[in-house]
């Protein structure tokens, strides 16, 4: 923290304008970061829609004697937005914990002690919440 004081009461700006650069650099590796993870995101939901109409639309050929197109319709719609909530649910969670590992690493690097004492907060209240579980349930029942 003393290194971004001195920085800015100091008349040497390269400093300065190195920092905004590598800054600027690092907005522009997370944009990346995040076209290329919508990008592979709509791939692969496109190519599990695509997978899942075809498997149906088989199916339902073979099967059926005389296929309904809003039926055909309906159930692969169904199915696809199915599909389409669990690839974005996992993707997500893929999402969040490299964002999680990533402040915990920044968070790490700039400051350990203030970084450990809001980790150790944090935990706090999931340590605390079975003391009084047993007690606020019985209450609320009451």
């Amino acid at each position: 923290m003393q290194w971004f004081i001195n920085l800015t009461s100091s008349s040497d700006y390269s400093k300065l304008l190195r920092l905004v650069g590598i800054s600027f650099a690092g907005m522009l590796l997370f944009l990346g970061i995040s076209l290329l993870y919508q990008k592979v995101r709509f791939i692969v939901i496109q190519k599990i829609n695509l997978f899942l109409k075809t498997q149906m639309s088989e199916s339902i050929l073979l099967k059926a004697k005389n296929p309904s197109k809003s039926d055909r319709s309906f159930l692969v719609n169904d199915l696809k937005q199915l599909e389409t909530a669990r690839i974005d649910t996992q993707l997500s969670i893929v999402y969040q914990l490299f964002t999680f590992i990533n402040a915990i690493i920044a968070g790490l690097t700039t400051s350990f002690s203030l970084s450990f004492v809001f980790i150790i907060t944090s935990l706090v209240p999931l340590a605390i919440q079975p003391l009084f579980n047993k007690t606020i349930t019985n209450r609320s029942k009451q």
